[in-house]
């Protein structure tokens, strides 16, 4: 009983982690694709500030990457190990 919830929960892991990895991928694209090229087109900006927003950038695209990563695992490993879980199962009478 409680192998077929723990197989549920993890086939329903799945697709909530592919749901806050496609989250994170429009983070990015919003955070810091977007912020980059603003960056680059303000001619207000000096060199200076343009090098501390690029570096407060970098923290934040290494750090939104790493997330992402995560939730790929996170996902392939909820699948496989629901996977064989499911393949171990035994028919119960």
């Amino acid at each position: 009983m409680f192998r077929r919830i723990g197989i549920v929960a993890l086939y329903v892991i799945v697709p909530l982690c592919l749901f806050f990895w496609f989250n994170l991928q429009v983070s990015y694209k919003y955070e810091v694709d977007h912020q980059k090229t603003f960056v680059a087109i303000d001619d207000k900006l000096t060199p200076l500030e343009k090098a501390d927003i690029y570096k407060e950038l970098s923290v934040l695209e290494k750090d939104i990457k790493r997330q992402s990563n995560f939730m790929l695992l996170g996902a392939a490993v909820a699948f496989f190990l629901a996977t064989i879980l499911v393949m171990s199962t035994t028919e119960e009478p």
